[in-house]
Order: structure tokens, then sequence, then C-alpha cells
């Protein structure tokens, strides 16, 4: 009797392995918000505004003036917004969190999905969702300014502060041309400026006014829209 024997050949595939480039993470790699790091933030983001501006002993000032004390050297605006709004001014802010006890957090750069916030010294990159669970659009943005500032510029006021105010149209997005005087063409230019950025349409440079003003003529500080390890 002839025996037959079959032979089976069994075919192996190798597992693929992973390139360096595949295996390694793509994008920023986020740091987490612990309430511990927060607290500490929200006490120090006063001088992170501060030292953003050049003038590192001015912590107290930028806090006064936000608390709403007048005359400090420094303007503070609380405003309500989204991102867009904050990238649009185009400054570092103060976010407003929300929660058992009020935090407050510097915001210096935006880049896509992650946010750069915290002083310079105790930065952290977060993903934008998760601060977003605490923030419901409030933020603070402050600034240098003269001490006799006026509260309110209006159509007949005179002076250097309106001089100013004629100047800083002048830069504008839509510039502010021909008008010597804050007058009823002024006033015109300024109403539709107001518009334009969300504000309302008064016709009187107030803080918040002056402030979309404003963003044409400072260099610095800047929000980042870059920064290392950022992309």
């Amino acid at each position: 009797m002839e025996t037959t024997t079959a032979t089976t050949t069994a075919t192996t595939t190798a597992p693929t392995m992973a390139t360096a480039s595949e295996a390694r993470p793509t994008g920023p790699v986020y740091d987490q918000m612990d309430e511990s790091w927060l607290a500490e933030q929200s006490r120090d983001a006063w001088r992170g505004v501060a030292h953003a501006w050049g003038n590192d002993g001015d912590a107290w000032a930028v806090e006064a003036a936000c608390q709403g004390t007048e005359s400090t050297g420094y303007a503070c605006v609380y405003n309500q917004g989204n991102w867009s709004r904050i990238e649009k001014l185009g400054w570092p802010v103060i976010l407003v969190l929300d929660g058992v006890d009020e935090r407050y957090l510097l915001l210096r750069g935006i880049h896509e999905d992650a946010l750069l916030v915290g002083t310079e010294s105790a930065s952290r990159v977060l993903q934008r969702r998760e601060v977003a669970r605490r923030w419901l659009g409030a933020y603070l943005v402050a600034w240098p300014q003269s001490p006799d500032w006026p509260k309110q510029i209006r159509r007949g006021d005179s002076g250097p502060a309106v001089d100013t105010v004629l100047s800083l149209a002048g830069m504008a997005d839509q510039p502010l041309q021909g008008s010597t005087a804050f007058d009823v063409r002024f006033e015109r230019w300024l109403m539709e400026f107001q518009q334009r950025h969300g504000l309302e349409m008064d016709g009187i440079v107030g803080p918040k006014t002056l402030l979309y003003l404003m963003r044409h003529s400072v260099t610095e500080p800047k929000l980042l829209s870059d920064w290392p390890g950022s992309s």
C-alpha cells in the first residue's frame, strides 16, 4: 500500500514595524491645568501683565486698576467675548475662569487648538477645550495710561487727549482722513468704527473704544500666534 505524505507549508507574515516618524506623536504636547498651579497663576496674573508691558514692579497698579481703582497709571476694561475677539484684539489678556473660586489666567498666545497661558516663568500649553470648560467668555485687558487721561472724550472736546485720539484714528483699519477736531465728521467716523468692532455706538471715546483705537499703534506686547513647540 502506497502511503502519501502531504506537506503543508505555513506562510507567516512578519509584522510591519512603524517607522520613527510614524511612532512619534505629532502636534503640541498639552499640559494639565491642575488647581494648585491655577491658584498660583491667579495671584501672578497681574505681575504677568506688568511684565508684558515692561514694568515688572507695576503688578499692584494693574491689579488695582482691574479692581476699579482710578489713577494708578494703568487702565483696565472688563470684556465679554470669544477666542476670535481676543485674537482680533491681538494683546495678552487675563481670562476670568468660573468655578467655586474665581480664577485669573494670563493668556499669552493662541495657535490653532493650543493656548499659551501663565507667566513666562511658569507657562503651560493647554488644550483650548480644557480651558473652555471653565471660561464663559469674560476677560480683562490692561495697559499703561496717564493718570490724568479723561474718562470720556466726546464731540466738542479739545486738548492733548483729543489730538492723541485723532492720531490713533488715522492708524485704524479704515483710517480717519481730513479731520483735525472732534467734530460731527469725526463723531460719525467713530460710530462706524464702533459698529465694526462690536462696541456701543455712542460716538464717545471711553476705555473700550480707546482700547480698539490703540491696538494698531502698539507693537509690544502682542498675543503670540506661534512659539517654540506650537506646531
